[in-house]
């Protein structure tokens, strides 16, 4: 089974992020699961005090001194370890491609755990913004206090800009009744709704109970202290969380993806800034050449490809950047205009994906397959005997016709050039000859490997 990731974030600090990842984690090992805490708050790593523990290593030793994974989890409960925290995920960006790829085997170790427990800084910083987008579950911490809503729905929104498309669960800590806790998720709820086009979960509730502060004082977990009203809640609050990742297969990610994705978003991130932020030719240093380089090693390798396409777009990065390379270390040549820093593009139409599918679970797979292959999932669009989607101007048409009699024929009349990757069952009634421009069929049930390599393959 998959380990499932889940980041604990919050907009402002105080709400009890850190008290709810600890006893969430503990309650999840009762229940039977293997558990991994990973502590990344960077301003106060302070889950080994709440947990009554002095770790010898903490994630910076395993990114930056050549620890082992193993050695960082400590065990704090019979299937819980701790990673204690550091800052060292602020440097993740400063990763050269070798220690990236020996720190994929590093988090790979951490496939024996079923779930990932990630405690996040508070407020909307790079690192968390990384590795809230890298986990594909988010638990939004929040307490009644008209600031912490205000905070947590600006976190929310800066996700959702950065690229969020799942919808974050929230759980709402201090609550004086039930129904307070309600009129707060659907405050949450009903603007990120309006606004975001966003369709937030309840999680479930924390209430207000003396016993907290008392276990932060005896540096002891709250669930190991009896049956409090808010001891009493983080199983459930576990169980709820178990259930819906039982529900939404599609954004398990394994360890190593996690780490990957963390580290894609911090750098780009930080690209996206220094871009943003000129400087003088002579604060360019050694370590932004090297950087640089790095990045410039990687389109090169790209170039090492059969596919005269994908060759033909590396070729022209690869210019792109030596360009602006040029420029930053003040060797532009005569008489060129300096380039204007390179700014994020909104996706072509030609890096889309028209994906047609009528089941909602099977469709989020989909989605999730094509954003995984580097490609943006176009709208949903409805299959029936009088509507023909058009698939023009994108890269490839991704169809699963699920219901029985669809007229495949007539459903591609407009796919006008563009490849159709079809997803088709043995027994689903298909015509004995296929439209011309159907370029590949899977048989469902199909590997998901396969399908990546299929959609790489034909959107090249």
């Amino acid at each position: 089974m998959t380990t499932r990731v889940v980041a604990v974030a919050s907009g402002k600090g105080g709400v009890g992020k850190t008290t709810v990842s600890v006893n969430l984690a503990l309650a999840l090992g009762r229940a039977g699961h293997r558990v991994c805490l990973l502590d990344a708050d960077l301003g106060l790593s302070n889950a080994d005090i709440l947990l009554g523990v002095m770790p010898q290593y903490t994630l910076e030793d395993v990114l930056f001194a050549g620890v082992p994974m193993e050695h960082a989890a400590m065990p704090v409960a019979d299937t819980v370890d701790l990673v204690a925290g550091s800052s060292g995920v602020l440097r993740l960006a400063e990763l050269t491609r070798d220690k990236r790829l020996a720190l994929n085997r590093q988090f790979h170790t951490l496939a024996r755990y079923d779930y990932i427990v990630v405690d996040n800084s508070p407020g909307i910083a790079s690192s968390v913004l990384s590795l809230c987008l890298a986990a594909r579950e988010l638990a939004m911490v929040v307490t009644p206090d008209p600031t912490s809503i205000t905070d947590a729905y600006a976190l929310i929104k800066v996700l959702r800009e950065a690229g969020m498309w799942w919808n974050p669960l929230i759980l709402v800590n201090r609550a004086r009744s039930a129904g307070q806790a309600r009129l707060v998720f659907e405050r949450i709820r009903a603007t990120a709704g309006r606004r975001l086009s966003l369709n937030c979960a309840f999680l479930g509730c924390i209430p207000e109970d003396p016993a907290v502060g008392q276990a932060l004082v005896d540096r002891r977990p709250l669930v190991t202290r009896g049956t409090s009203p808010a001891a009493r809640a983080f199983p459930i609050l576990a169980r709820c969380l178990h259930e819906r990742f039982m529900c939404s297969a599609a954004r398990r990610v394994s360890p190593e993806t996690f780490f990957d994705r963390s580290f894609m978003h911090l750098r780009g991130r930080a690209e996206l800034e220094a871009a943003a932020r000129p400087r003088p030719a002579a604060d360019y240093g050694y370590p932004d050449l090297a950087r640089d380089l790095e990045r410039v090693a990687g389109l090169a390798e790209r170039l090492d490809v059969a596919d005269e396409t994908t060759r033909s777009a590396a070729l022209r990065s690869l210019r792109r950047e030596l360009a602006v390379l040029r420029v930053r270390i003040g060797a532009a040549a005569p008489g060129e205009p300096a380039p204007a820093p390179v700014q994020p593009k909104a996706p072509k139409p030609a890096d889309t994906v028209l994906v047609c599918c009528e089941n909602p679970g099977l469709r989020e797979v989909l989605d999730d397959v094509v954003r995984e292959c580097g490609l943006t999932p176009a709208r949903a669009l409805s299959i029936s005997r009088e509507t023909a989607p058009d698939f023009s101007g994108h890269a490839l048409g991704l169809v699963c016709p699920d219901k029985a009699g669809t007229d495949l024929a007539g459903m591609l009349r407009k796919a006008n050039g563009t490849p159709i990757l079809l997803l088709s069952g043995r027994t689903d009634h298909r015509p004995a000859t296929l439209p011309a421009c159907v370029a590949q069929v899977l048989e469902k049930p199909f590997r998901i490997p396969d399908l990546v390599t299929a959609i790489r393959r034909l959107a090249a």
